[in-house]
């Protein structure tokens, strides 16, 4: 979606080029402070929402769809999860008439097909993307993802698209603790409280007169993978598909610490989502918190988004505002966004040392989860899939929160040396890299295929994850069995 450059004063003064503060020099059109369009951009022109009024919270969300009119009707609401998707059976053979077709399957998890808006991004050299999503023209593409749980709403990507470069919205995973809030982008005012001189106010307006920026950025769940440890963690049964990139747009958490002006004392931020709830072994009511020490709330790439993929943010993605923080696991990124503690000691809540912790349970105190480790993953072939004698293109992404990665390496059978693979250029310090490796499958039968990925720091992932209580950065090198014929 072209977006008119309209800078705030402030904003214009931020234009210059710069390097980003990891030291990696993005393409303009990704470093450009823009302000979102006068309508804040809730669709493309010529599209509108289409579906059912919500009947009341057992009835299920409200769902919409896209299709092509003339015009743009006044902005409303979309959403392309809704909460019945996950449902009983019964619920979701009434969906088939609504959204055209389903596919249920019985592992404990359903896929569901959608159609939705569509980006067409690919790796380069690939052809363009057929599916509709994230901006594009709708068209008869189906989107599909693989639901884990209903409510709260737990949905993984399928590792097909994970091949291309941009997750389309209808794809990229959710993690939710607790129900969707319902937020209205006009009505909804972010708060910025604390050890701050001066406490402010701000509503969507105020947030884009202080000038965007936009970013392509991985975010990956802490517990993706979770499955490929034993014994099985407690949690959300992740396999590899809780983990999608996009371009977010929006403004450095930095900008608005600065207009709050921060005390001497301040060592960290809260940032509070909207979305409350009663985890399992909590008596309270909590809103889901994470705070964030201050160096890392002041780095330039820490966004108060607004848009994802060149359109405003789902309802499921965490709309109307989300924080998103580049290099670390999901959880940092807070959805629903509502208010910003500056706080003068460290945050001690539920969220921040009851869980996402490495507990490893060998006596040591447990381990704050942060960083995402480095990882790669094999989208093509998939695990099981059977290939023709002769020359194969195994493709895949990888990424690390610790730099840019710089190496694949490919096993093929346990054998050594491992061989490289072809990286395509980054499109970020701060999203994966797509690969590709030319396999001389000549041998028929079955052959194990192991990735490897190193990034800029030397990291690279071990052969077995290390288990730990709940299940986090688990980032073993993926392992898929293919059959040559």
């Amino acid at each position: 979606m072209e977006q008119e450059d309209r800078k705030s004063t402030r904003g214009a003064a931020l234009e210059k080029s710069e390097s980003n503060a990891s030291g990696f020099d993005e393409p303009l059109s990704d470093r450009s402070r823009e302000r979102l369009s006068e309508d804040r951009g809730i669709r493309n022109a010529g599209t509108r929402t289409i579906g059912h009024r919500p009947g009341g919270a057992k009835a299920g969300r409200e769902m919409s769809f896209p299709v092509r009119v003339e015009a743009a009707p006044p902005p409303v609401e979309r959403s392309i999860f809704p909460q019945i998707l996950a449902a009983l059976p019964e619920s979701v053979r009434k969906l088939r008439g609504i959204i055209g077709s389903y596919r249920s399957e019985s592992v404990g998890a359903k896929s569901i097909r959608l159609a939705s808006p569509g980006s067409g991004c690919r790796v380069p050299g690939r052809g363009p993307r057929k599916s509709n999503d994230s901006g594009g023209p709708p068209g008869a593409g189906k989107e599909r993802v693989r639901i884990l749980s209903a409510e709260p709403l737990n949905a993984e990507t399928p590792l097909a698209a994970l091949e291309e470069t941009l997750t389309p919205e209808s794809e990229f995973f959710v993690r939710s603790h607790f129900g969707r809030p319902d937020r209205v982008p006009r009505k909804h005012v972010l708060e910025v409280v604390g050890a701050v001189e001066q406490p402010v106010r701000l509503n969507m307006a105020d947030l884009e007169a202080m000038g965007t920026r936009t970013l392509a950025v991985t975010v990956e769940c802490a517990g993706n993978g979770r499955t490929g440890l034993q014994p099985l963690p407690a949690g959300e049964p992740w396999g590899l598909g809780a983990v999608s990139t996009a371009r977010w747009t929006g403004v450095p958490l930095r900008a608005v610490l600065e207009s709050a002006r921060l005390r001497p004392r301040a060592v960290e931020v809260l940032a509070i989502g909207a979305d409350r709830g009663r985890p399992p072994d909590v008596a309270d009511e909590i809103p889901f918190a994470r705070s964030l020490p201050l160096a890392k709330a002041r780095d330039p790439d820490t966004l108060l988004a607004l848009q994802m993929n060149g359109r405003p943010i789902l309802p499921e993605h965490g709309a109307p505002i989300r924080l998103i923080v580049p290099g670390w696991y999901g959880m940092a990124s807070v959805k629903w966004l509502e208010r910003l503690e500056v706080l003068s000691e460290p945050f001690r809540g539920y969220y921040q040392l009851g869980r996402y912790v490495y507990d490893y349970e060998d006596g040591n105190p447990p381990a704050p989860v942060r960083t995402i480790r480095v990882r790669s993953v094999i989208v093509s072939p998939q695990d099981g899939d059977v290939v023709r004698q002769g020359h194969v293109v195994v493709r895949g992404q990888a990424w690390s929160g610790e730099g840019v990665v710089v190496r694949v390496q490919i096993e093929v059978d346990g054998v050594e040396p491992s061989q490289d693979a072809t990286l395509s250029p980054p499109i970020s310090p701060h999203a994966w890299r797509a690969w590709e490796f030319g396999w001389d499958a000549t041998n028929p039968g079955r052959h194990v295929l192991r990735s490897y990925a190193t990034d800029a720091k030397g990291n690279r992932p071990p052969d077995v994850g290390r288990w730990n209580r709940y299940g986090y950065g688990n980032n073993a090198a993926q392992a898929i069995a293919v059959t040559v014929q």
